[in-house]
């Protein structure tokens, strides 16, 4: 069985496997260490901001630039969340943050063509007790 892939820039995007979900979850993790680091260093509480803006969608009107910036961050980190496991070479953080907007838009939407058809395990129904 031939794997499907595609040429995108000096990357090769292929469908994500069953290891590469499990390497998802450890880039997610690492992710989120990685951005409360950032925050800390700048002062801000991420968590707290993040509460924030889950709460009231009209906070961001009453962001500062720092806190735009982390937010923008946050953004961009998810979709390498989503694209990272999918792509060879290994992507690493500061090349993603540094990559142009449109090599990481093709990426995306690559990783996301390839891994569509993918369904999730289908939720086995609960036969419910009779008492």
């Amino acid at each position: 069985m031939q794997i499907e892939t595609k040429q995108v820039d000096k990357y090769t995007v292929r469908r994500m496997s069953v290891g590469d979900k499990f390497k998802q979850a450890k880039i997610f993790e690492f992710v989120a260490r990685y951005i409360e680091k950032q925050a800390e260093e700048k002062g801000i509480d991420f968590k707290k901001l993040t509460k924030r803006l889950t709460a009231d969608p009209m906070a961001y009107e009453s962001l500062n630039d720092e806190e735009w910036d982390f937010v923008i961050l946050n953004e961009r980190l998810k979709a390498y969340c989503l694209v990272a496991p999918s792509v060879k070479p290994f992507i690493k953080i500061d090349e993603w943050l540094a990559m142009d907007m449109q090599l990481l838009n093709e990426l995306a939407d690559t990783v996301m063509d390839f891994n569509a058809e993918q369904k999730s395990p289908a939720k086995k129904k609960r036969k419910r007790k009779k008492t």
